[in-house]
């Protein structure tokens, strides 16, 4: 978690670190926080759901104060009252290097293309992955501090790790999901699917930080099912087809991810040797994975995987102790192709798209109507164009389009625009088939019905 463990002290020391690296990283972290400040008070586009409609107000909220950085003997603190980041230069210099390094460094293909992009761009990755670095730290301790989760409340979080599991899922969600919204495209050239995963792994190099797990051999429990969930998110977006929506309900709800016949190894730590010692012995065979998620109608659903591997659950536990992203991906491979409906993330089929739609076809019906004015020949009644209208306002009234897409399809076929097509061709008789200027216009009706037709069919990403 970005920027949650308060006396971040005797960390071991990354290769090659030196003082003077550790300066100059404390220093950019500053000139990247004051940037940051800035750049977190741009409007986010789009209006979200709840939830976010409620973190994207605490964020933005914040980011209109003046916050400035202030030095700190050990850890950090958001001193409220007098609106400062307080850090120490060893954390605050550290930490930056530690999530700059890892992501430069980083193994999986869909980072490097996204660091290659940036520089092939002119773009210095380094600064823009540290600059998307402090401003998720600090939309993410916004939130938490609304959350009442502030620095004293946190040191003794580890007694109640439900409590803080619950609230830390929505600081995180909600500070990617803002600082997504923010970036402009034309200042990276990145895919969506490559700034999203950039940001996941940015976030998940931060928990590495604090949880120092390939050095350790070990992660508490709850650091474990955090980093857990995260890997699956980030494994989700890498698998998954289309466009992404960060609004999703199973993105914007946390998944409870379960490995039921390891209860034995799932203690207050989880133990590099201890998982070891049960792969050496071949103890605990048939592991399953079972995860909730919520589906696109906002309901969870119970996902479970019988592995064919009878160790794959012991291989993804030591991957993710070993911080090997790749290796955790590769594991939940099995559970994507054997349930693909897990990678559902798409834009999602409520309301918003069904007015987008209807945009589209009020949009057809103003041209269709324009080229009408045109033609001497043919000419439609107002009550027709008042009907269709009325059809498109009562549609806008309709439920979800998967409670009733056929009706809806049925409708706009029957009452729309083939419906005032064949009154005309009713009350124009036989000069609807002899005239040049009217032939044209009925092909261009038909053709552009079947091209709305095609995308009313088509995915959701060319109707969001």
């Amino acid at each position: 978690m970005i920027g949650d463990a308060l006396d971040a002290a005797g960390h071991p020391d990354e290769p090659g670190d030196t003082l003077d690296r550790e300066a100059s990283a404390s220093g950019q972290f500053a000139r990247q926080f004051t940037t940051a400040i800035v750049e977190l008070r741009a409007a986010p586009r789009g209006r979200p759901p709840a939830p976010f409609s409620a973190l994207r107000s605490i964020i933005s909220t914040q980011a209109q104060i003046d916050w400035t950085l202030a030095p700190l003997d050990q850890g950090f603190r958001l001193n409220v009252p007098q609106s400062r980041l307080e850090i120490s230069e060893e954390l605050s210099g550290r930490l930056y290097a530690h999530v700059v390094m890892r992501v430069m460094q980083h193994r999986d293909q869909c980072i490097r293309d996204a660091v290659s992009k940036l520089r092939q761009s002119g773009v210095i990755a380094e600064a823009f992955v540290g600059n998307l670095f402090v401003k998720l730290f600090l939309a993410h301790e916004w939130v938490h501090q609304e959350q009442r989760l502030s620095s004293f409340q946190y040191k003794d979080s580890d007694t109640y790790p439900e409590s803080v599991s619950a609230v830390d899922y929505q600081a995180d969600v909600g500070s990617v999901e803002f600082v997504f919204s923010i970036i402009e495209p034309s200042s990276h050239r990145l895919t969506e699917r490559q700034l999203i995963s950039l940001l996941i792994t940015i976030h998940i190099a931060a928990m590495q930080f604090f949880t120092p797990s390939a050095t350790s051999g070990a992660l508490s429990l709850p650091y474990f099912r955090r980093l857990l969930v995260w890997h699956f998110q980030l494994a989700r977006i890498a698998a998954s087809r289309g466009r992404i929506d960060l609004r999703h309900p199973s993105f914007a709800t946390e998944p409870i991810i379960e490995f039921p016949r390891m209860s034995g190894l799932m203690g207050p730590k989880i133990e590099r040797g201890t998982i070891q010692s049960g792969l050496n012995s071949g103890q605990d065979a048939r592991q399953d994975i079972v995860v909730a998620i919520r589906d696109s109608g906002d309901l969870s659903r119970i996902v479970r995987l019988s592995s064919t591997d009878d160790h794959r659950t012991k291989h993804l536990m030591l991957a993710l102790i070993d911080e090997d992203s790749c290796a955790v991906r590769e594991q939940f491979q099995e559970l994507f192709d054997d349930r693909p409906e897990i990678l559902e993330i798409s834009p999602s089929t409520k309301p918003d798209r069904l007015r987008l739609i209807l945009n589209l076809l009020i949009d057809l019906a103003g041209a269709i109507l324009a080229r009408a004015e045109g033609s001497s020949v043919v000419s439609f009644k107002d009550s027709d164009v008042v009907e269709f209208f009325d059809r498109l306002e009562l549609l806008l009234r309709h439920p979800l389009p998967g409670e009733g897409w056929e009706e809806f399809q049925s409708a706009f076929e029957d009452g729309g625009i083939r419906g005032m097509q064949a009154r005309a061709k009713a009350e124009l008789g036989d000069q609807w088939r002899s005239a040049r200027n009217a032939k044209r216009l009925s092909g261009y009706l038909g053709s552009e019905v079947a091209r709305i037709r095609i995308r009313l069919q088509w995915s959701a990403d060319e109707l969001t």
